[in-house]
């Protein structure tokens, strides 16, 4: 992966993780911009001096990187290099297995010590680059292959590999590490990347930070008529991605490239310029296999839950709901549901002070449309993430009417769906 590399682009690299802006930051995570800009200050001077390095002196800092060309595993031993070079953070542990007998329950990424004050920190990494088909939906950004979707990764990052570290398998292998109290560990996210929306729009998903780095994509047909693809643009190999403008300014792109040269080109390809413009041309037919792929997962979705009781999709959303009957001790409440005014990506207790806001927030709608709400502490259908909500009073049979009026209210985009095992789900799109 470094062949023909210098040290200076690699040391860039570097510096883009640490100090370009955020695709997003998991919400109740206060802590990693932070740790970015007071490691930066403390690294500053280190990364100056490798840059000037030949490309072996940083692999014996850290050993080569793996010789895959995924990006992610690149993106990884970056990470490695940048902790290697700081003397408050110390990496406990890469990639710590999680097992529960002969059972792989999954990794925390990266296991950090901060010998400042003492801190233990839980940090999963990624790199990220999504092309958008429109609207702000999660669901609706893509990667280049169509094998990644934003929604997904965002749930799975924050729902799945951020809340590993509360299990108790978890707990138990950081105490070996040396961790005194795993239980307060903190948990953080480090998520670069770049959105690529269609040209001409300005379409952002909801979640991302407002700052994130953006560029255009188009289809190659749209590139042969754009006047901009007259200039010189160079294909940028996976590793270039990071650092456009210093790839092409080095000479490590490859030349020209116009749209005759693209033709036989069947997957997306990034161009960037001296000016350190960027963008993605794909096939002409990459938009519809992608909208293909979305309307295949919405399918899925409701062949899965096929004997749902209700499904209604609603507008657009920037809040996700559980709803669950009240069952409480063997004893049956009001028929009702419940509903949580839990923000996707929650990985953190909010204060109790945030969380009343919101179900007052909530109750005064709910009232407004004639239905009786109680504050009440329980979990989702599958038993997970327990929270205050609100228990909502509605007959059964106002169910759906009661759920439409809610969300059309607070702007919502879900199919509800009752499942006779699992109780029912309000699930964002």
């Amino acid at each position: 992966m470094l062949a023909g590399r210098s040290a200076k682009l690699v040391i860039a690299d570097v510096r883009w993780l640490l100090s370009s802006p955020l695709l997003w930051v998991a919400e109740g995570d206060e802590g990693i911009e932070n740790l970015r800009s007071a490691s930066l200050s403390r690294v500053s001077a280190a990364l100056d001096d490798l840059a000037l390095a030949p490309i072996e002196a940083l692999v014996d800092r850290v050993g080569a990187p793996p010789k895959s060309h995924k990006l992610g595993d690149y993106f990884e031993w970056l990470v490695q290099l940048w902790l290697s070079l700081d003397p408050t953070l110390h990496r406990v542990s890469s990639n710590l297995v999680l097992s529960q007998g002969s059972r792989t329950l999954g990794e925390l990424d990266v296991v950090l010590e901060n010998r400042e004050d003492k801190s233990w920190i839980h940090l999963e990494v990624a790199v990220k680059f999504y092309l958008g088909l429109g609207g702000d939906s999660q669901a609706l950004w893509f990667g280049p292959g169509l094998q990644d979707r934003l929604d997904k990764k965002y749930y799975k990052l924050n729902r799945q590999q951020l809340m590993r570290s509360t299990s108790a398998e978890a707990q138990r292998a950081l105490a070996e590490l040396g961790c005194e109290r795993p239980e307060q560990i903190k948990r953080m996210a480090l998520v670069c990347g770049v959105l690529f929306a269609p040209q001409g729009t300005d379409y952002r998903p909801r979640l991302c930070q407002p700052d994130h780095l953006k560029a255009p994509w188009m289809t190659l047909s749209a590139w042969g008529q754009c006047r901009a693809s007259k200039g010189r643009w160079s294909r940028l190999a996976k590793w270039d991605w990071l650092n456009p403008h210093l790839a092409v300014a080095s000479s490590q792109a490859r030349g020209a490239e116009s749209a005759a040269s693209l033709a036989g080109e069947t997957a997306p390809v990034m161009l960037a310029n001296e000016l350190g413009q960027c963008c993605f041309i794909v096939p002409d037919d990459w938009p519809r296999r992608a909208w293909q792929r979305r309307s295949e997962a919405v399918h899925a979705w409701r062949q899965r839950y096929a004997g749902t009781r209700f499904e209604t999709v609603f507008s657009d959303c920037h809040m996700a709901f559980s709803i669950t009957r009240r069952v409480e001790g063997g004893q049956c409440w009001p028929e009702g549901f419940w509903l949580g005014a839990d923000t996707p990506g929650n990985t953190a207790p909010l204060s109790e002070r945030d969380n009343q806001a919101r179900r007052e927030e909530l109750r005064q709608r709910v009232a407004q449309l004639g239905l009786p709400a109680h504050s009440m502490k329980t979990s989702d259908p599958w038993g997970e993430y327990p929270e205050w909500g609100l228990f909502v009073e509605a007959e059964a049979a106002r169910w759906e009417r009661a759920l439409l009026d809610i969300a059309q209210s607070l702007g919502q985009v879900a199919i509800w769906y009752w499942h006779p095992e699992r109780g029912g789900k309000l699930r964002f799109l």
